[in-house]
Protein backbone atom coordinates (compact mmCIF):
# COMPACT_ATOMS: atom_id res chain seq x y z
CA UNK A 1 0.00 0.00 0.00
CA UNK A 2 1.17 3.78 -0.84
CA UNK A 3 1.23 5.29 2.43
CA UNK A 4 3.41 8.06 3.68
CA UNK A 5 6.61 5.34 5.04
CA UNK A 6 6.02 3.28 2.83
CA UNK A 7 9.26 2.16 1.05
CA UNK A 8 7.35 3.05 -2.38
CA UNK A 9 7.15 6.50 -0.97
CA UNK A 10 10.37 6.86 0.62
CA UNK A 11 11.85 5.71 -2.58
CA UNK A 12 10.57 8.64 -4.70
CA UNK A 13 11.31 10.85 -1.81
CA UNK A 14 14.47 10.53 -2.57
CA UNK A 15 14.44 10.48 -6.58
CA UNK A 16 12.76 14.11 -5.34
CA UNK A 17 16.10 15.41 -3.35
CA UNK A 18 17.94 13.95 -6.64
CA UNK A 19 16.28 16.29 -8.58
CA UNK A 20 15.10 19.46 -6.85
CA UNK A 21 17.96 19.23 -4.54
CA UNK A 22 20.50 21.60 -6.96
CA UNK A 23 18.00 24.21 -6.88
CA UNK A 24 17.61 24.26 -2.80
CA UNK A 25 21.25 24.36 -2.26
CA UNK A 26 21.66 26.84 -4.71
CA UNK A 27 19.37 29.01 -3.54
CA UNK A 28 20.31 28.76 0.06
CA UNK A 29 23.66 29.93 -0.96
CA UNK A 30 24.35 32.95 -0.48
CA UNK A 31 21.02 33.93 0.23
CA UNK A 32 20.51 36.83 2.87
CA UNK A 33 16.90 36.00 4.87
CA UNK A 34 13.78 37.72 3.94
CA UNK A 35 12.15 37.64 0.57
CA UNK A 36 14.76 34.91 -1.72
CA UNK A 37 13.88 32.86 1.70
CA UNK A 38 10.68 32.82 2.01
CA UNK A 39 10.46 32.15 -1.98
CA UNK A 40 12.54 29.19 -1.52
CA UNK A 41 10.30 27.68 1.07
CA UNK A 42 7.41 27.67 -0.65
CA UNK A 43 8.80 26.40 -3.80
CA UNK A 44 10.05 23.54 -2.07
CA UNK A 45 6.88 23.13 -0.36
CA UNK A 46 5.32 22.67 -4.28
CA UNK A 47 8.29 20.79 -5.61
CA UNK A 48 7.46 17.91 -2.60
CA UNK A 49 3.98 17.65 -4.56
CA UNK A 50 6.37 16.24 -7.24
CA UNK A 51 6.52 12.88 -5.81
CA UNK A 52 4.18 11.35 -8.40
CA UNK A 53 5.21 12.92 -11.34
CA UNK A 54 8.58 11.63 -11.17
CA UNK A 55 6.42 7.61 -10.74
CA UNK A 56 4.90 7.03 -14.03
CA UNK A 57 0.93 6.83 -13.93
CA UNK A 58 -2.02 6.95 -15.54
CA UNK A 59 -4.80 9.04 -14.51
CA UNK A 60 -5.73 11.20 -11.39
CA UNK A 61 -3.97 7.94 -8.82
CA UNK A 62 -3.43 10.52 -5.42
CA UNK A 63 -4.64 13.01 -3.83
CA UNK A 64 -1.75 15.05 -4.89
CA UNK A 65 -1.21 15.23 -8.05
CA UNK A 66 -3.08 19.03 -9.12
CA UNK A 67 -0.61 19.92 -6.76
CA UNK A 68 2.25 18.28 -8.35
CA UNK A 69 1.43 20.47 -11.36
CA UNK A 70 3.40 23.27 -9.99
CA UNK A 71 6.42 21.51 -8.69
CA UNK A 72 8.50 21.98 -11.46
CA UNK A 73 7.68 25.48 -12.71
CA UNK A 74 8.58 26.66 -9.09
CA UNK A 75 11.58 24.17 -8.84
CA UNK A 76 12.69 25.82 -12.13
CA UNK A 77 12.52 29.32 -10.46
CA UNK A 78 13.96 29.22 -7.52
CA UNK A 79 16.97 27.91 -9.68
CA UNK A 80 17.17 31.05 -11.78
CA UNK A 81 16.91 33.26 -8.79
CA UNK A 82 19.83 31.51 -7.08
CA UNK A 83 23.52 32.41 -7.64
CA UNK A 84 24.60 30.66 -10.65
CA UNK A 85 27.71 28.74 -11.32
CA UNK A 86 28.44 26.63 -14.28
CA UNK A 87 29.36 23.69 -12.30
CA UNK A 88 26.47 23.33 -10.82
CA UNK A 89 23.84 24.13 -13.51
CA UNK A 90 25.70 21.26 -15.54
CA UNK A 91 25.06 19.07 -12.66
CA UNK A 92 21.31 19.86 -12.29
CA UNK A 93 20.98 19.69 -16.34
CA UNK A 94 22.67 16.23 -16.00
CA UNK A 95 20.34 15.01 -13.01
CA UNK A 96 17.08 15.94 -15.19
CA UNK A 97 18.25 14.38 -17.79
CA UNK A 98 18.96 10.93 -15.85
CA UNK A 99 15.51 11.17 -14.45
CA UNK A 100 13.68 12.48 -17.04
CA UNK A 101 14.54 10.73 -20.27
CA UNK A 102 13.85 7.09 -18.80
CA UNK A 103 10.49 8.61 -17.29
CA UNK A 104 9.30 9.64 -20.79
CA UNK A 105 10.55 6.27 -22.71
CA UNK A 106 8.75 4.24 -20.08
CA UNK A 107 5.60 6.38 -20.61
CA UNK A 108 5.47 6.97 -24.78
CA UNK A 109 4.21 3.21 -24.06
CA UNK A 110 1.02 2.46 -22.55
CA UNK A 111 0.99 1.53 -19.10
CA UNK A 112 -2.10 0.01 -18.45
CA UNK A 113 -1.34 -3.00 -16.34
CA UNK A 114 1.72 -1.14 -14.34
CA UNK A 115 -0.80 1.82 -13.51
CA UNK A 116 -3.43 -1.38 -12.72
CA UNK A 117 -0.77 -2.99 -10.18
CA UNK A 118 -0.88 0.70 -8.28
CA UNK A 119 -4.47 0.60 -8.42
CA UNK A 120 -4.97 -2.81 -6.83
CA UNK A 121 -2.29 -1.77 -3.69
CA UNK A 122 -3.42 2.01 -3.21
CA UNK A 123 -5.87 2.76 -0.56
CA UNK A 124 -7.76 5.29 -2.22
CA UNK A 125 -9.25 2.07 -4.90
CA UNK A 126 -10.99 0.50 -1.70
CA UNK A 127 -13.87 -0.13 0.18
CA UNK A 128 -12.38 2.26 3.11
CA UNK A 129 -11.77 5.41 0.37
CA UNK A 130 -15.63 6.70 -0.46
CA UNK A 131 -17.07 2.90 -1.15
CA UNK A 132 -13.94 2.81 -4.53
CA UNK A 133 -15.44 5.38 -6.31
CA UNK A 134 -12.17 5.93 -8.13
CA UNK A 135 -12.59 2.81 -9.47
CA UNK A 136 -15.28 3.92 -11.82
CA UNK A 137 -12.36 6.50 -13.28
CA UNK A 138 -10.20 3.88 -13.81
CA UNK A 139 -13.09 2.05 -15.32
CA UNK A 140 -13.86 4.80 -17.89
CA UNK A 141 -9.60 4.45 -18.86
CA UNK A 142 -9.64 1.02 -19.70
CA UNK A 143 -12.99 1.56 -21.62
CA UNK A 144 -11.18 4.14 -23.24
CA UNK A 145 -8.56 2.36 -24.34
CA UNK A 146 -10.14 -0.85 -25.53
CA UNK A 147 -9.72 -2.93 -22.21
CA UNK A 148 -13.36 -3.83 -22.02
CA UNK A 149 -13.02 -6.36 -19.68
CA UNK A 150 -10.59 -4.57 -17.44
CA UNK A 151 -13.25 -1.62 -17.63
CA UNK A 152 -16.00 -4.23 -16.53
CA UNK A 153 -13.86 -5.39 -13.72
CA UNK A 154 -13.42 -2.64 -12.33
CA UNK A 155 -16.99 -1.46 -11.96
CA UNK A 156 -18.51 -4.72 -10.90
CA UNK A 157 -15.45 -4.25 -8.06
CA UNK A 158 -16.94 -0.64 -7.26
CA UNK A 159 -20.50 -2.08 -7.34
CA UNK A 160 -19.76 -4.68 -4.51
CA UNK A 161 -19.02 -2.00 -2.02
CA UNK A 162 -21.91 0.58 -3.18
CA UNK A 163 -24.65 -1.59 -5.46
CA UNK A 164 -26.69 1.25 -6.04
CA UNK A 165 -24.55 3.46 -8.25
CA UNK A 166 -26.70 4.26 -10.82
CA UNK A 167 -23.94 5.96 -12.86
CA UNK A 168 -21.85 2.83 -12.59
CA UNK A 169 -24.60 0.68 -13.83
CA UNK A 170 -25.51 2.85 -16.44
CA UNK A 171 -21.80 2.40 -17.73
CA UNK A 172 -21.72 -1.06 -17.48
CA UNK A 173 -25.38 -2.01 -19.00
CA UNK A 174 -24.19 -0.60 -22.08
CA UNK A 175 -20.60 -2.47 -22.53
CA UNK A 176 -22.15 -5.84 -21.12
CA UNK A 177 -24.56 -5.55 -24.64
CA UNK A 178 -21.57 -4.92 -26.63
CA UNK A 179 -19.80 -7.41 -25.38
CA UNK A 180 -22.54 -9.80 -26.06
CA UNK A 181 -23.07 -11.16 -22.29
CA UNK A 182 -27.26 -10.77 -22.61
CA UNK A 183 -28.09 -11.74 -19.50
CA UNK A 184 -25.74 -10.19 -17.22
CA UNK A 185 -26.87 -7.29 -19.14
CA UNK A 186 -30.18 -7.65 -18.68
CA UNK A 187 -29.83 -8.00 -15.04
CA UNK A 188 -28.09 -4.57 -14.74
CA UNK A 189 -30.58 -2.93 -16.85
CA UNK A 190 -33.21 -4.88 -14.47
CA UNK A 191 -31.80 -3.48 -11.34
CA UNK A 192 -31.65 0.42 -12.62
CA UNK A 193 -35.37 -0.16 -13.48
CA UNK A 194 -35.80 -1.14 -9.95
CA UNK A 195 -33.49 2.08 -8.81
CA UNK A 196 -35.58 4.52 -11.41
CA UNK A 197 -39.15 2.63 -12.08
CA UNK A 198 -40.06 5.81 -14.32
CA UNK A 199 -36.98 5.58 -16.70
CA UNK A 200 -38.57 4.74 -20.52
CA UNK A 201 -34.85 3.77 -21.78
CA UNK A 202 -34.26 1.45 -18.54
CA UNK A 203 -37.86 -0.37 -19.27
CA UNK A 204 -37.28 -0.36 -23.37
CA UNK A 205 -33.55 -1.98 -22.73
CA UNK A 206 -35.09 -4.71 -20.33
CA UNK A 207 -37.59 -5.57 -23.00
CA UNK A 208 -35.59 -5.53 -25.26
CA UNK A 209 -32.64 -7.94 -23.59
CA UNK A 210 -35.58 -10.45 -22.81
CA UNK A 211 -36.39 -10.24 -26.87
CA UNK A 212 -32.95 -10.92 -27.76
CA UNK A 213 -32.77 -13.66 -25.07
CA UNK A 214 -35.77 -15.34 -27.43
CA UNK A 215 -38.17 -14.70 -24.00
CA UNK A 216 -40.87 -13.51 -26.34
CA UNK A 217 -43.66 -13.93 -23.19
CA UNK A 218 -41.85 -12.13 -20.86
CA UNK A 219 -40.92 -9.06 -23.03
CA UNK A 220 -44.63 -8.75 -24.17
CA UNK A 221 -46.16 -8.83 -21.07
CA UNK A 222 -43.55 -6.53 -19.71
CA UNK A 223 -44.88 -4.28 -22.42
CA UNK A 224 -47.96 -4.28 -22.20
CA UNK A 225 -48.28 -3.94 -18.20
CA UNK A 226 -46.26 -0.66 -19.11
CA UNK A 227 -47.69 3.48 -18.40
CA UNK A 228 -49.21 4.10 -21.62
CA UNK A 229 -46.87 7.15 -22.71
CA UNK A 230 -44.13 3.78 -23.01
CA UNK A 231 -46.66 1.79 -25.50
CA UNK A 232 -47.31 4.93 -27.29
CA UNK A 233 -43.39 4.76 -28.04
CA UNK A 234 -42.91 4.72 -31.66
CA UNK A 235 -39.39 2.34 -30.52
CA UNK A 236 -41.63 0.47 -28.43
CA UNK A 237 -43.93 -0.04 -30.94
CA UNK A 238 -40.98 -1.56 -33.45
CA UNK A 239 -39.98 -3.47 -30.84
CA UNK A 240 -43.57 -4.78 -29.93
CA UNK A 241 -43.60 -5.38 -33.89
CA UNK A 242 -40.42 -7.78 -33.38
CA UNK A 243 -41.72 -9.34 -30.59
CA UNK A 244 -44.92 -10.64 -32.49
CA UNK A 245 -42.83 -11.36 -36.18
CA UNK A 246 -40.55 -13.94 -33.20
CA UNK A 247 -43.73 -15.31 -32.56
CA UNK A 248 -45.44 -15.80 -35.93
CA UNK A 249 -47.68 -12.70 -35.81
CA UNK A 250 -45.78 -11.98 -38.94
CA UNK A 251 -49.05 -9.75 -40.58
CA UNK A 252 -49.68 -7.80 -36.85
CA UNK A 253 -45.72 -6.81 -37.54
CA UNK A 254 -46.04 -5.95 -40.59
CA UNK A 255 -48.62 -3.55 -39.95
CA UNK A 256 -46.72 -1.40 -37.03
CA UNK A 257 -43.07 -1.32 -39.04
CA UNK A 258 -45.14 0.10 -41.92
CA UNK A 259 -46.88 2.72 -39.53
CA UNK A 260 -43.54 3.36 -37.65
CA UNK A 261 -40.77 3.03 -40.24
CA UNK A 262 -37.21 1.68 -39.21
CA UNK A 263 -35.05 3.94 -37.33
CA UNK A 264 -33.26 2.12 -34.32
CA UNK A 265 -29.76 1.79 -34.50
CA UNK A 266 -29.60 -2.30 -33.50
CA UNK A 267 -28.76 -4.73 -35.87
CA UNK A 268 -31.11 -8.02 -34.05
CA UNK A 269 -34.54 -6.22 -34.53
CA UNK A 270 -34.31 -5.51 -38.60
CA UNK A 271 -33.13 -8.79 -38.97
CA UNK A 272 -35.97 -10.63 -36.78
CA UNK A 273 -38.76 -8.49 -38.96
CA UNK A 274 -36.92 -9.03 -42.33
CA UNK A 275 -37.32 -12.17 -41.88
CA UNK A 276 -41.15 -12.33 -41.07
CA UNK A 277 -41.81 -10.33 -43.63
CA UNK A 278 -39.92 -13.04 -46.33
CA UNK A 279 -42.41 -15.33 -44.87
CA UNK A 280 -45.39 -13.18 -45.35
CA UNK A 281 -44.40 -12.57 -48.79
CA UNK A 282 -43.07 -8.78 -48.69
CA UNK A 283 -40.10 -9.28 -50.12
CA UNK A 284 -39.49 -5.42 -50.99
CA UNK A 285 -39.73 -4.57 -47.06
CA UNK A 286 -37.80 -7.49 -46.50
CA UNK A 287 -35.42 -6.26 -48.78
CA UNK A 288 -35.12 -2.80 -46.87
CA UNK A 289 -34.89 -4.29 -43.24
CA UNK A 290 -32.26 -6.80 -43.81
CA UNK A 291 -30.28 -3.68 -45.96
CA UNK A 292 -30.40 -2.20 -42.40
CA UNK A 293 -29.56 -4.54 -40.83
CA UNK A 294 -25.99 -5.47 -42.72
CA UNK A 295 -25.83 -2.28 -42.87
CA UNK A 296 -25.40 -1.97 -39.68
CA UNK A 297 -23.17 -5.40 -38.98
CA UNK A 298 -22.03 -6.39 -42.18
CA UNK A 299 -19.40 -8.72 -40.91
CA UNK A 300 -22.84 -10.66 -39.82
CA UNK A 301 -22.79 -14.06 -41.89
CA UNK A 302 -26.45 -14.93 -40.86
CA UNK A 303 -27.63 -11.32 -42.23
CA UNK A 304 -25.51 -11.59 -45.65
CA UNK A 305 -26.61 -14.77 -46.03
CA UNK A 306 -30.63 -13.83 -45.71
CA UNK A 307 -29.99 -10.76 -47.76
CA UNK A 308 -28.33 -13.04 -50.53
CA UNK A 309 -31.65 -15.42 -50.31
CA UNK A 310 -34.14 -12.34 -50.37
CA UNK A 311 -32.14 -11.24 -53.56
CA UNK A 312 -32.26 -14.69 -55.25
CA UNK A 313 -35.96 -14.57 -54.24
CA UNK A 314 -36.69 -11.67 -56.19
CA UNK A 315 -34.37 -12.47 -58.76
CA UNK A 316 -36.17 -15.80 -59.17
CA UNK A 317 -39.30 -13.76 -59.33
CA UNK A 318 -38.67 -11.05 -61.68
CA UNK A 319 -37.73 -14.33 -64.12
CA UNK A 320 -41.00 -15.53 -63.50
CA UNK A 321 -42.88 -12.46 -64.07
CA UNK A 322 -40.70 -11.95 -67.54
CA UNK A 323 -39.34 -8.38 -66.22
CA UNK A 324 -37.12 -8.47 -69.56
CA UNK A 325 -40.50 -8.16 -71.77
CA UNK A 326 -41.08 -4.44 -70.86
Amino acid sequence: TYTLLSGAHLSNLVMLLLLVSPAVFLSFWKAEPGRLMTFTIVALAGALCFTVLIDPKIGALRDWDLLSIFAVPLAGLVALRAPRHYLTLVTLMILIVIRIVPWLAFNSNLQDEFVGRSVRSDLHYTQQYDNGQRLVSWGVILYKIGDWKGAKAAWLQELEYAPDQINTLSMLAPLQFKMREFPESYQTYLRMLELQPDNLEYRYRVCYLLFRMGDNDSAQRLLTNAPLEFRENPGTARLLAGILAATGHHQEAIEIIEKYPLQDMDDYLPYVLAKSCLVAGRNDLARELIDRAVELDYFNKSYRELADRIRQQEYQLDITTGWWLD
